[in-house]
This record gives C-alpha cells, structure tokens and sequence, in this order.
C-alpha cells in the first residue's frame, strides 16, 4: 500500500512539471513509477489492473524514445512486464511473445537481462511441452550466464533442467535451496506453486507435496517479513 501510495505521488507529481522543447522533463522517472506502480498490483494478483498498467508504461516508454536516445531499456523493460502479467494470467502464448519481443531491443546491451529472459522463455516452453524450444534457450541462458557469473539464472536453469529435460528433482530441490539461502521467498513461492502444479499434471503427487510445502514455506516467511 504505502509503495504504491508513494509511486502515484510521484507520478502525479512528475507529470505536472512543464516540458521543456516539447520533452518531458520528467519522463524517465514517470515510466519508472508505472513500473512500481505495475509490480504492487501484479503481487496483489489485480492481473487486469496490471496489465493495464503495464500497456501505459509501455507506451509512455515509446514515446519517450521516440524524443530522446537510449531509452530502449525502458521499452525492453515494459515488454518484459507485459509477458509476466500475461505469464501470471497463464496466458502463456501472449507472454512468450512479449517476452520475446523484448529481446529483439537489443541496446543498451544488457547481457544479465537477456540471460533471465531466455531462461523465462525456457521454462515456459518446458511448461508447454515444448522440449525442443526448451532446451534451445536454456543452451542460450546457460551461455550467458556463465559468460558473465550470473549466478542467480545458473541456479534457476537447474529448474528448467531437472524439470523439463533431464527428470531430475534434485536439482529442482538445489534450486529451491539457493532461493532459500538467499532469502529469495517470492520466487520460490512462484515457482513451487508452478512445479507443484506441473507435477500434479503428471500424477507424481508426491513430489506435487513436496513443492506445495516449499511455497507455503515461503509464503508464511514473506508474511512474516511483512508482519515485521
């Protein structure tokens, strides 16, 4: 609440001031408090709302570019949350095309963005079924990340890896351990829902268990972090 609270102010107070030469004095900042803006309503699960949210951002970073350089980051950026609302809403189609989109912009180069995002694209494509895409990404996530010690997209493509190429929990559960030494609770709240789910689907109950535990793990310790 307070988050949002002070990102609307923001916002509101950016938008007031005077352009200069017709620009936008204050446009990076306004597409940055829609990005925050977008982030509470999607951990809020208003996914419509998000969505919404995440079109405007995306529109005001295009035009944006359109008047000043270098600020395809925020394009990438606001495509990148468009996927992940569409991801949430399990609209995966739409969400592998956004996120896929967002890849095309490639300046300002990013090497950690691009190597989360191909790790995102693999997973989805592992939850599709679609081995053969899943696999082409990881290989491309996985190059980059060690290229560059991304050590956070090293451990997440273990998911993809145990999950959807190799049937191999354990490295799903070191994964999982990572997230938890790291205090990473969101995402293995996420992504223990989705395992958990996944393997529900494939009738491996209790493996389901195990992962169902793991988010509700999380879940009671983000509450907690809330409650402090």
């Amino acid at each position: 609440y307070f988050s949002m609270n002070y990102a609307m102010r923001a916002y509101n107070i950016f938008k007031k001031q005077p352009d200069v030469d017709g620009n936008s004095t204050y446009g990076v900042q306004k597409v940055r408090c829609q990005f925050v803006i977008f982030g509470n309503l999607l951990d809020s699960m208003k996914f419509d709302e998000a969505l919404k949210r995440a079109y405007k951002a995306y529109q005001e970073a295009e035009e944006l570019n359109k008047n000043e350089k270098n600020r395809g980051h925020l394009i990438r950026s606001a495509l990148f949350n468009i996927g992940l609302c569409y991801n949430q809403m399990e609209e995966l189609d739409k969400a592998f095309f956004h996120f896929n989109k967002s890849l095309q912009i490639i300046k300002p180069e990013n090497h950690d963005y691009a190597a989360k995002t191909l790790f995102v694209m693999s997973f989805l494509k592992g939850r599709q079924n679609d081995a053969k895409n899943a696999q082409a990404f990881y290989e491309q996530s996985k190059q980059i990340a060690e290229q560059y010690n991304n050590e956070v997209v090293i451990e997440k493509l273990k998911m993809v890896k145990g999950l959807f190429l190799d049937s191999d929990l354990n490295l799903v559960r070191e994964a999982f351990q990572f997230f938890r030494e790291r205090g990473m609770y969101p995402d293995m709240e996420s992504y223990g829902v989705v395992i958990a789910d996944f393997l529900t689907a494939k009738k491996e109950a209790w493996g389901a268990i195990e992962f169902y535990r793991l988010a509700n793990e999380a879940r009671r310790q983000i509450k907690r972090g809330e409650a402090i």
